[in-house]
């Protein structure tokens, strides 16, 4: 498995998994498929082919592209040299359909969705290997789309990753993008306009060849950092942001002896408030999460013999308010979903009964809608809030007096203004009792 993702991809509240696999020396490529979640815990799978001739797939996503409520399945096959949405068309069998969104569009490697002019839909961004470039493909908005390509300047050899977020928090969606063979990582500055007018950052040239990139504030400073994964030095980093307006950053080991390493996220596994690492190698492969221990960082291995390691996804799959890892091995042929325990993944102390406590939100990621559980010792005077990764308040979801026990409060991924906000990470604050709780909640489109 090159990639996969989790997502409620049949509306029926629960999380399942598509994936998309890469053809190597011991498997050949199968396509883009899904895997619907059957409940139970472990959750149990069915697994659906959605399109066994797109070859060599690089990269998986999903978004309602089309708006029509039901999502779909965004990809890039590295050797159709495409990207392409698969709509779902109904039947026993789970029949889809391929729309290339791009084509021609060589060594396709990554893509994600985002809204990217601030219209009403959404928007694809694609990354290629050769030449290298990031392409900007605009929707009309129609119930077929009819894509606008926009290629950004200056091109990157190499083109790996992309991830779309509002970095410099201004309201609108950013660029920020990796390649391997110019050893860079750079951001582009949504300006505005239709189509957005871009500024082009450059953030690091200093690795030997970055593949992947997440971002997430490392620190908790309300800057968003780049964790990013260099296959070439076998290594995993974080890119602290010190001043975005002066492109001060700084690179920072979290990770070494990770021979090819090809994918790394920063979530907070064991509920102690801050990020810890979970990095995953391709050779000879191995599955490691680094536990951040006041900027000490504990590896604990989950697989030491995973070769062609690449996938690395992590949500809360069984619904148990904490995040789980799923991974695949392209040379091994399997996806595994890795259930956070307290042996699994070191945990921090559990919150005294009857204590105050934010449980992580589910879904998460989530589209458009999550539900927030928390619970109060006594009574209290509450105020529930969804802030930008900064701090700035975004939704006003509650504040009143509540009684002692639980409660459960939506959001449907819109502002005090009704506005459906941008893809990205966003922040929900609790604040009851004198003590301020904050969990971290990822939207996608």
């Amino acid at each position: 498995m090159a990639c996969a993702v989790a997502c409620d991809l049949d509306g029926d509240g629960d999380l399942d998994i598509v994936g998309g696999s890469e053809a190597t020396p011991y498997n050949e490529s199968w396509g883009v498929a899904w895997w619907r979640n059957e409940g139970g815990d472990p959750p149990s799978w069915t697994r659906f082919l959605v399109d066994a001739s797109f070859d060599n797939v690089m990269s998986v996503a999903v978004a309602d592209l089309d708006g029509d409520g039901r999502l779909e399945i965004v990809a890039t096959s590295w050797n159709d040299h495409q990207i392409a949405r698969f709509a779902y068309v109904g039947g026993p069998r789970s029949l889809w359909i391929r729309r290339p969104i791009l084509y021609s569009f060589t060594n396709a490697h990554d893509a994600e969705c985002a809204d990217l002019d601030l219209d009403g839909d959404l928007d694809v961004v694609g990354i290629n290997s050769t030449p290298g470039g990031v392409v900007v493909c605009a929707s009309d908005g129609a119930a077929a789309p009819v894509w606008t390509v926009q290629a950004l300047s200056p091109p990157m050899a190499g083109g790996k990753a992309v991830s779309l977020l509002d970095l410099d928090q201004d309201g609108d969606t950013d660029i920020v993008a990796c390649a391997m063979d110019d050893h860079a990582v750079a951001w582009w500055e949504n300006r505005g306009g239709s189509p957005p007018a871009w500024a082009h950052h450059p953030i690091s040239s200093e690795f030997g060849g970055c593949v992947e990139i997440d971002p997430v504030d490392m620190n908790g400073d309300g800057l968003v950092d780049l964790l990013v994964a260099d296959a070439t030095d076998g290594a995993v980093y974080r890119l602290l942001c010190e001043d975005l307006a002066a492109g001060l950053w700084t690179r920072h080991l979290v990770a070494s002896s990770l021979a090819v390493a090809t994918n790394v996220r920063g979530r907070d596994f064991d509920g102690d408030g801050d990020v810890d690492v979970a990095a995953v190698a391709k050779i000879p492969g191995r599955l490691a999460v680094y536990e951040d221990h006041g900027g000490a960082w504990h590896p604990l291995d989950l697989e030491t013999d995973f070769l062609g390691g690449w996938a690395l996804a992590c949500a809360d799959v069984n619904g148990d308010g904490d995040l789980d890892i799923l991974a695949g091995a392209s040379a091994l042929g399997i996806l595994n979903l890795y259930e956070n325990t307290s042996h699994l993944v070191g945990a921090g102390p559990e919150p005294a009964a009857g204590g105050l406590r934010l449980a992580a939100n589910f879904p998460n990621p989530f589209n458009p809608r999550t539900t927030i559980a928390f619970t109060l010792p006594e009574t209290e005077t509450v105020q529930l809030t969804v802030c930008s990764p900064g701090g700035a308040a975004v939704r006003a979801l509650l504040e009143t007096r509540l009684p002692a026990g639980d409660h459960r409060v939506a959001w449907d991924g819109r502002d005090d203004g009704g506005r459906r906000v941008p893809s990205g990470v966003y922040l929900c604050r609790l604040h009851a009792g004198g003590r301020v709780l904050m969990r971290k909640m990822a939207l996608l489109k």
